[in-house]
């Protein structure tokens, strides 16, 4: 039973990080999704000066190497925990601080942004949440 409880929780931390158990969930995440991150990434097939939006960015690493890998191109993160938002706004700082970036709390299910705002739009392992 306590091992039940224990994986539930743990389980829901992958779902919405939270504290610092919450942190190191994702950064446990950016190790994992290195692939499909570089493979997405590649399918997007991004232009000079698109908008980029990752809806679950998690720690922002998407971000981080869509930043890294093109020069004109502002990416945006979604992300519903506050904690995970920190860390994807800590990775990206000299970016968000540039106006290359931003990293946003809110909810899938009803998005912060005016429509037609963005170019290319992706999501990676946020679907069953």
């Amino acid at each position: 039973m306590r091992f039940t409880r224990l994986q539930t929780w743990i389980d829901s931390q992958y779902e919405n990080p939270r504290g610092i158990v919450g942190t190191y969930i994702g950064e446990k995440m950016v190790r994992q999704h290195r692939v499909e991150v570089d493979w997405t990434i590649e399918q997007l097939h991004i232009q000079l000066d698109n908008r980029v939006l990752d809806l679950g960015c998690g720690a922002g690493d998407a971000l981080a190497q869509m930043l890294r890998g093109f020069e004109h191109v502002h990416v945006t993160g979604l992300d519903r925990s506050p904690t995970i938002v920190r860390s994807a706004l800590r990775r990206n700082r000299v970016d968000v601080q540039a106006g290359r970036a931003e990293v946003v709390q809110g909810d899938l299910g009803t998005l912060p942004f005016p429509d037609a705002q963005f170019d290319r739009v992706f999501s990676i392992h946020t679907l069953y949440f």
